[in-house]
């Protein structure tokens, strides 16, 4: 009978010292910015249709600074990816396994390996 008071007496002070909390009250800062931030004529509301418009002219149209649109015409001349359509080597080390792998792929994996490159040329990894 003893020992089952002591356990009832030690159950009910336990659930008792489990509901004390010690930590503060903890209140959020203010948040360093503006309250109207942000704000200016790019975030005013869309007229109805507006939006699709943007989607439905050329890239040309859309961009209109002069630079901006140079950039864009050199790098789509000289992009080599899109131009000839090739695919680089790279070296693939696998590292989910107990003995690691080194292979040379043009296809890397995605998860479980660690990638260097691409290469130019899969002379330039020999």
């Amino acid at each position: 009978m003893a020992k089952n008071t002591l356990r009832l007496v030690l159950a009910l002070a336990l659930a008792l010292a489990s509901g004390c909390q010690l930590a503060p009250d903890y209140s959020r800062p203010a948040a360093p910015v503006p309250p109207d931030w942000p704000s200016g004529p790019a975030y005013a509301p869309l007229a109805p249709g507006q939006a699709d418009a943007a989607a439905s002219i050329g890239w040309r149209q859309f961009f209109s600074d002069p630079k901006l649109v140079r950039l864009i015409e050199m790098s789509l001349k000289h992009n080599r990816d899109l131009k000839d359509d090739r695919s680089f080597p790279y070296l693939q080390i696998t590292t989910g396994e107990d003995f690691p792998r080194v292979n040379f792929t043009r296809v890397p994996a995605e998860k479980g390996v660690k990638l260097y490159g691409p290469f130019p040329r899969a002379k330039s990894l020999r």
